[in-house]
């Protein structure tokens, strides 16, 4: 095996190895939320260093195959995919943390109403989002692009999901004012949730990439109703879906206009040390 194979290779290995570690993180996270586990909350930031440190090896590697062996055609892209992978990966340990961060500092002392989590399709959100972490790893391990572009309708389909949570809470909150300071919590982990969505659609852009040499970003994807059901029957969620028979269409639609307060409980990385 060529040297540069044997570099393309251990940067593969850390990739996998960092992608594994997120998961967990996300697994952890979503422990510490359903029983307000510290303990996992800690374990939670504990990875949280090691991915920054992963992070930052990543980047060392890319930086050394580029000036050592001046890669091109596939090897050139895996590497360009690699940082930019890695960053992603970065990012969504972050919002894991943030995610866990609520419990670790007690912001969250007190569990969410079961049926305020239905009605903000909690559990069908987490479950979507980890179906992604799977394929989106699924995907770079294995170079099945079918798999990669499969996260990408995944992430059309929560965006749907969580358009109405704004206004399911605003709701909750009218009838349940000592409940706001919870709800606000929920809001920003749904919006985190959300942006992990996102991040493994950008991993698995970055795989089509490198193995296809085709750009997905700034694509717009079409998939029928139907389609939206299958996706989220996939993972065994229950979707109720209200939506008339129609295509959708990947936009960046934000629904915080009426949560702004919501920033009193949303920790920045920066703020989570």
């Amino acid at each position: 095996m060529a040297t540069i194979d044997l570099s393309l290779f251990s940067l593969k290995e850390n990739i996998i190895k960092m992608m594994n570690l997120v998961s967990n993180q996300i697994e952890r996270s979503r422990h510490c939320i359903e029983e307000l586990d510290t303990e996992q909350a800690t374990e939670v930031r504990k990875i949280e260093k090691i991915v920054n440190r992963m992070d930052s090896t990543i980047d060392a590697e890319c930086e050394s195959i580029i000036a050592l062996y001046n890669p091109v055609a596939s090897d050139l892209r895996f590497v360009i995919s690699g940082l930019q992978i890695s960053a992603s990966l970065e990012r969504i340990g972050d919002h894991a943390y943030t995610i866990a961060n609520y419990v670790r500092k007690e912001t969250l002392n007190s569990a969410f109403d079961k049926k305020l989590l239905e009605a903000v399709r909690f559990n069908e959100v987490f479950d979507l989002v980890l179906s992604q972490v799977s394929d989106s790893i699924g995907g770079f391990i294995n170079e099945d692009t079918e798999l990669s572009r499969k996260v990408l309708r995944v992430d059309i389909a929560i965006e749907e999901i969580n358009k109405k949570t704004a206004e399911t809470l605003e709701k909750y909150i009218q009838d349940n004012k000592k409940q706001t300071k919870n709800c606000l919590i929920l809001f920003n982990i749904m919006n985190n949730l959300e942006r992990i969505s996102a991040l493994c659609s950008n991993i698995s852009e970055d795989t089509v990439y490198y193995i296809e040499a085709e750009t997905l970003k700034h694509k717009k994807i079409k998939f029928k109703k139907n389609d939206f059901k299958e996706i989220v029957r996939s993972v065994g969620a229950n979707a109720s879906i209200e939506k008339e028979s129609k295509e959708f269409e990947a936009t960046e639609g934000d629904s915080t206009d009426q949560f702004q307060n919501a920033s009193e409980f949303t920790n920045t990385p920066e703020e989570l040390n």
